[in-house]
């Protein structure tokens, strides 16, 4: 590594992630992108204002809609472990809607769900989402949704593959 990726991988290394896996590493062959990527991260990952379990629901959503595996394989854990249950997990990565009994957990997924699917959310979700969150939690949740889009595309293009 050059002495800016380095710098760049004892910062990620330090932080909350403690390790640098996962599409770090592509992005540290741009310490600058990789910088301000990790940053963008935990923000979305850790500080979006949305209980762990809903932002979980909105990775899994997006790892499934870019069909990445890896993305699904890295969050599994961390999703069933915030409370979203196996079957809920396992309709999803079939594609199919479940029938939440959260009405939480149905908005966020109808969000992603629309956001993904048509790049747009319907102006009755959106609203649902403001009324239920606010709307700095809902700008949150738009910017988690595209960093984890980031994070799959990523992930696939450089064909990066969960290390056990």
């Amino acid at each position: 590594m050059s002495t800016e990726q380095r710098a760049v991988a004892d910062e990620i290394i330090a932080g909350p992630r403690g390790r640098l896996e996962g599409p770090f590493l592509a992005w540290i062959n741009s310490p600058d992108f990789a910088r301000h990527a990790q940053r963008l991260g935990a923000l979305c990952r850790y500080q979006s204002g949305l209980p762990t379990r809903l932002a979980e629901l909105a990775v899994m959503v997006t790892a499934v809609h870019w069909r990445s595996n890896t993305e699904w394989n890295i969050h599994y854990r961390i999703a069933r472990e915030a409370g979203l249950s196996e079957s809920i997990l396992a309709l999803i990565r079939a594609g199919a809607s479940p029938d939440f009994g959260d009405p939480e957990e149905r908005l966020v997924y109808h969000f992603t769900r629309q956001l993904q699917d048509s790049g747009r959310v319907s102006d009755r979700i959106f609203n649902q989402a403001v009324e239920r969150f606010g709307l700095r939690i809902v700008t949150n949740l738009v910017g988690l949704i595209g960093y984890y889009t980031s994070v799959a595309m990523t992930l696939n293009v450089f064909e990066i593959e969960l290390d056990e």
